[in-house]
């Protein structure tokens, strides 16, 4: 395999660290798969759900729409503070793995049995 360089700047000459059907360094593939997971775990939650997010209890009153670059707001109820306010949950994708995020924020209705 002739040299190749990835969107993130590696530059790879072995198959095995190539990814064919995405034309990207294996590395840029597992960073857009575990990114993926954790959208999938935040597309989870329901308005209605009681949840806690890094220590605190908190009510999903609401998921706003997603604004022009993606991120997407929730309508949040902390009860512990007796306060409605918003967080931003795009900003949560920056945690390094799934594992991570879900000791981050995981819900408290016992339906996930992992946290």
């Amino acid at each position: 395999m002739r040299m190749k360089t990835c969107m993130c700047g590696a530059k790879v000459s072995k198959v095995r660290d190539w990814d064919e059907d995405l034309d990207q360094c294996k590395t840029c593939t597992q960073g857009m798969i575990e990114k993926q997971r954790q959208r999938d775990y935040l597309d989870e939650f329901k308005a209605g759900d009681l949840f806690s997010c890094l220590g605190k209890v908190c009510l999903l009153i609401e998921k706003l729409p997603k604004d022009t670059s993606g991120g997407q707001p929730w309508r949040v109820h902390d009860i512990q503070a007796a306060r409605t306010r918003t967080i931003w949950v795009s900003n949560w994708l920056e945690y390094g793995t799934l594992r991570e995020l879900r000791d981050a924020i995981h819900p408290l209705n016992g339906e996930d049995d992992e946290c």
